[in-house]
């Protein structure tokens, strides 16, 4: 099924063979983004493509619960695909596994001994076992949490809502109305069904959401430099970075 306004691109329900080209998408799209870059600093070309990739993979696995749209560009003799969303649909519509599963920490087994020094030997071995976190799995630890604190705070059992996994246009195609439509096709939707969407956002995406009436719930503000070992390759500094959690009511 298509959906489209008489403009130079049509939406179209994704495919699982289209895959990698969202995915290197959003490897080029996020090319200059601070948090992204430092975190995949010295990994090579494609790892962040590749994460995607299975994320996508993940997305189209649950039907019922996400719905990933591609945005084909009519005017191009081979219909190439210019953006791309994926809409997930909360555990509250009852529909299925969830979209993107929430890891829980498992709870600690209480110690099933009373022997006090062997306990304590068994905690100082593992303590020495345990790896040194880098600062960058610290930072990615950071966000990942913050992430599922808000997600427990927009979504808790029983809600029905929408969100964005995520959303990306081609940067050659940015500026041409191609987010705003990925973006209308969930609002609308959620309008129908008298739900609220959201979306987690970095700060230079946010103002697209704002413009569709998404307004701020939360955010978090990080210092990448406190995460980085050395500064940017031009020398300058990796600044200050802010997530942004925005939400949007449903209109009449």
């Amino acid at each position: 099924m298509a959906y489209t306004d008489n403009q130079n691109f049509v939406l179209e329900l994704a495919e699982e063979k289209d895959i990698m080209v969202p995915a290197q998408m959003s490897e080029d799209a996020f090319a200059t983004d601070a948090n992204t870059q430092l975190k995949y600093l010295g990994k090579p070309r494609g790892t962040f493509a590749k994460g995607m990739a299975e994320g996508i993979k993940s997305w189209h696995s649950r039907p019922n619960r996400c719905t990933v749209l591609k945005a084909i560009d009519t005017s191009s003799p081979d219909r190439e695909i210019i953006g791309w969303v994926c809409w997930g649909f909360s555990k509250g519509w009852d529909q299925g596994p969830a979209p993107i599963p929430t890891p829980v920490p498992a709870a600690a087994a209480a110690p099933n001994t009373t022997d006090n020094d062997a306990l304590e030997q068994e905690e100082a071995s593992q303590q020495l076992e345990k790896p040194v976190k880098s600062k960058v799995e610290m930072l990615e630890e950071l966000t990942g949490k913050d992430l599922e604190h808000m997600m427990e705070i927009l979504m808790p059992p029983g809600t029905k809502c929408m969100y964005i996994g995520s959303i990306i246009v081609d940067p050659k195609h940015q500026g041409s109305g191609v987010g705003t439509k990925l973006i209308q096709w969930g609002t609308k939707k959620a309008d129908e069904e008298g739900v609220f969407a959201w979306v987690h956002s970095s700060e230079a995406g946010a103002p697209r959401f704002e413009k569709q009436g998404f307004e701020e719930v939360g955010k978090l503000e990080v210092d990448l430099d406190q995460y980085a070992d050395s500064p940017r390759e031009d020398g300058s500094n990796w600044g200050m970075y802010r997530f942004r959690y925005l939400k949007r009511m449903p209109k009449s």
